[in-house]
């Protein structure tokens, strides 16, 4: 298979001695070790076979709910963003549009949390009101 290979079944094991289930030697290579000695072998366990139920994590599955802001776009179409998730903003030609693509930008948005291992953010109460200010204009 490997020129100047062995497998090495016998070393293995777990602390306690007992061969480690499920897993089986690659072949190994005869020469240098990483640590700089020579003419050791370095066994190398593969896992064979499907992953067990018992070893993954399950997955609860929960709704979230966002505040998004729709604004219409100056050339055309709509502009989406949600307040609570930033930099999660998307766009459309129409609202209906603009709704579908803003519902993916949030699922992948929380799906890259989730694979970062980062919390997914809750949304609180939100308000919503207008504001009127004074402003000097040149003449």
């Amino acid at each position: 298979m490997f020129p100047n290979t062995t497998l090495l079944f016998s070393e293995l094991r777990a602390s306690g001695g007992a061969p480690q289930s499920g897993f089986e030697l690659a072949p190994v290579l005869e020469g240098r070790r990483p640590s700089g000695g020579t003419g050791s072998r370095i066994p190398l366990p593969i896992r064979r076979g499907p992953p067990t139920m018992k070893g993954m994590k399950s997955r609860a599955s929960k709704t979230f709910s966002y505040s998004v802001f729709y604004e219409q776009a100056a050339e055309g179409g709509y502009v989406a963003f949600v307040p609570a998730l930033s930099g999660c903003h998307t766009q459309g030609e129409t609202l209906e549009e603009t709704e579908r693509n803003v519902k993916e930008a949030i699922a992948l948005y929380l799906e890259s949390l989730a694979a970062r291992g980062e919390a997914i953010p809750e949304e609180g109460p939100s308000f919503q009101g207008r504001v009127t200010v004074p402003h000097s204009v040149p003449a």
